[in-house]
């Protein structure tokens, strides 16, 4: 993988959109050229258990050729465990 990113970069990401920002949840699509450091984000965020699965986005394109992965996508919130860690539980 490239870039030196660490831990400490990938959760700094998740605190600037869901906390500075205020998102309510953020989208990734299935192209796999897409920026590999938001990729490792949410495998990130997913591990740590801090990002669950809101919703799931596919075009009406039953089967995706190779490639077309930007036609699906996948939309993310933070789970009760996420709000906790980064100050945002009620």
């Amino acid at each position: 993988m490239g870039g030196n990113y660490g831990p400490e970069d990938f959760e700094a990401s998740l605190r600037r959109a869901f906390v500075d920002k205020g998102f309510k949840s953020i989208l990734i699509d299935g192209h796999e050229l897409r920026n590999e450091f938001l990729r490792r984000t949410f495998d990130y965020g997913k591990e740590k258990g801090w990002l669950i699965l809101e919703s799931k986005l596919v075009d009406p394109i039953e089967i995706l050729e190779p490639g077309q992965g930007q036609y699906q996508g996948w939309n993310y919130t933070l789970s009760a465990a996420g709000q906790e860690y980064f100050g945002l539980s009620k």
